[in-house]
């Protein structure tokens, strides 16, 4: 594509040079007035401005809702937990980071980036980190088999990069940009473990088993506004 259009397929010597030129700018006209092509990542240009906008898009009503579901089951208890705004540097942080791990091995890809899933690995990454050894409960699936187990949260972050790693390498072909989500992870971590060493950590009683009442509570000025 950058041969493409620095015109060194087509050139300028080329007897529908001038008809296609025109195709093209049209083409490009059209491209630019689609918001996901505007302000999706494409690595190939490497814009820092479209890094930071890429997670607040989604290709589908079933992405945005899915990512949302992650957001708030993991992102409310780490609010409630310490700082907001350390929280939303966080989120902010880890999905540009993201952007970065996935433009580091699609550096000449055109294809457009969007999505919160970068942005969300990384407060799942600092929820691990912040929890530590606390038992966290989580469902599990082993085909024909499912149920809950309680586990060390800290032991669920090499797992989830596991699980990313196994898909990118053996999942077969996919738009699923599982390296922005282990770039997500790693730096969730790595910034949550900042958070718990440095920046004062976070408060006790929101880890504990009895915060569900609390985010209860935070949830039904929500619904009200929203009907529900």
């Amino acid at each position: 594509m950058r041969k493409l259009n620095n015109d060194e397929i087509i050139t300028v010597n080329d007897p529908l040079y001038v008809k296609w030129k025109d195709r093209q700018n049209e083409y490009q006209q059209m491209l630019s007035e689609i918001v996901g092509y505007r302000y999706g990542y494409k690595p190939s240009d490497g814009d820092l401005t479209t890094a930071f906008t890429y997670m607040f898009l989604h290709g589908s009503a079933s992405h945005l809702i899915g990512n949302m579901i992650f957001l708030w089951l993991v992102g409310c208890i780490l609010e409630l937990a310490g700082r907001r705004l350390v929280y939303a540097l966080i989120y902010l942080l880890t999905g540009m980071i993201s952007a970065m791990a996935y433009w580091l091995v699609n550096q000449g890809s055109t294809i457009p980036l969007v999505g919160a899933s970068g942005a969300i690995s990384g407060i799942i990454g600092a929820y691990t980190v912040l929890y530590g050894m606390r038992k966290v409960k989580i469902f599990f699936s082993l085909g024909f088999y499912f149920s809950t187990a309680r586990v060390s949260a800290i032991f669920l972050l090499p797992l989830w990069i596991a699980n990313e790693l196994y898909q990118l390498f053996f999942g077969g072909v996919s738009n699923v940009a599982y390296v922005g989500h282990i770039g997500g992870l790693v730096s969730g971590g790595a910034l949550g473990f900042v958070w718990a060493k440095m920046l004062g950590g976070v408060k006790e009683e929101a880890l504990t088993d009895d915060h569900s009442d609390r985010i209860a509570s935070l949830m039904k000025p929500v619904c009200k506004a929203c009907g529900a």
